[in-house]
């Protein structure tokens, strides 16, 4: 049996400048980062972004789950295994999804770094060039700091917007007014921020012109009271705290003209059930996001590639890829963050021909 030494660390970063929304004020990462290393001194990277309002998971609770997960690890010798083992914690891993996340991709990566092939040959996955956009994330700020930011994200060739509510309509309105003048594609994200249906027409009425869709405007799984909203105000519906893992297909099953799931690979429990719902997400032919946590860094990054670099006939948006952008530092090299073209260059650094991930981790002396 081959020896697998698991270790982890929670890890926080002060971001360069806060980021809010109406659930929360972030200012540094809540992170945890998973190290297995085999008997060759070979090690495998993973990232946990346990977001307690997305899916009830602390830093506290993701360790937890580590140190009883942890001697399982010895018994992986092949993608088979790790299948199988995800399989058979279902339960555990619907509760822990992000724990499981970082658990499986340092899994991964450290096989496809044993076999000396990419994570891309691991998976027989076959990537392509051309990517859908990314998406410039607007947070809560003042007007002065939002026109900092659109005209940051105009140099650099946004035309994706996506921006946070406030919970003020006309500050709201002046906002997209001004997003309106570098893009005609803006959606706006709630964060659960209205009681019912109807406060959420009567508040976004005005701002109906500039935008296409919203994200979780009410309670997570209120589908009537989302549903309502769609057909009211013909706009689409992103399902982010509403969409967790495989039961969260049933619901939006044949009603593609008015949900798009924002997949996130950390809150889904890592990137084979991620990949999973999105086969299922294309078969039914609905329309999907792939969404990052606020946070992030260059390791959930480079996963985020794995999954977009595929053939995807419904993949809408890209969001994340901010990197030092916004992190104080990254440990994990490449950096891999967003650049001119609103894309992430990553073809200059041949991820997909080194071993396992491909990625450095650097700790911060």
């Amino acid at each position: 049996m081959k020896k697998r030494i698991v270790s982890f660390q929670s890890i926080e970063i002060p971001f360069k400048a806060k980021f809010a929304h109406h659930t929360a004020i972030r200012e540094s990462t809540e992170t945890i980062i998973v190290e297995i290393k085999n008997e060759n001194g070979l090690i495998g990277f993973g990232e946990a972004c346990p977001r307690s309002y997305v899916t009830g998971e602390t830093v506290v609770s993701v360790s937890v789950f580590l140190e009883q997960v942890t001697p399982d690890m010895s018994a992986i010798k092949s993608l088979e295994d790790i299948k199988i083992l995800q399989i058979s914690l279902k339960n555990e891993i619907d509760k822990n999804p992000s724990a499981w996340c970082a658990l499986e991709m340092a899994m991964l990566d450290l096989l496809a770094r044993e076999k000396k092939i990419s994570i891309e040959e691991l998976l027989n996955i076959s990537t392509q060039q051309n990517r859908a956009p990314y998406t410039a994330v607007q947070g809560i700020d003042s007007f002065l700091k939002v026109l900092i930011k659109f005209l940051i994200y105009k140099f650099f060739g946004f035309s994706d917007f996506k921006f946070k509510l406030s919970g003020n309509q006309q500050e709201d309105l002046k906002v997209l007014k001004l997003l309106e003048l570098s893009s005609k594609s803006i959606r706006v994200d709630a964060n659960n921020l209205f009681k019912t249906a109807d406060e959420t027409i009567a508040y976004l009425t005005p701002l109906r012109t500039y935008i296409w869709a919203i994200e979780e405007p009410v309670a997570p799984n209120d589908f009537h009271g989302m549903q309502k909203i769609a057909e009211t105000l013909k706009l689409k519906i992103i399902l982010d705290e509403s969409f967790l893992n495989q039961s969260s297909i049933e619901p939006i099953k044949g009603m593609k003209d008015l949900y798009i799931p924002n997949l996130r690979i950390s809150k889904l429990g890592g990137i084979l059930r991620t990949l999973t719902l999105i086969e299922q997400l294309e078969s039914l032919g609905i329309d999907w996001i792939l969404g990052s946590h606020v946070g992030e860094m260059s390791l959930l990054t480079r996963a985020s590639l794995l999954i977009s670099g595929s053939h995807h006939k419904h993949l809408k948006a890209i969001e994340g890829g901010f990197s030092t952008h916004l992190l104080s530092y990254d440990p994990f090299f490449p950096n891999l963050k967003l650049g001119m073209g609103a894309t992430i260059n990553w073809k200059k650094y041949s991820l997909a021909k080194k071993p396992g991930l491909g990625m450095d981790y650097k700790r911060k002396e």
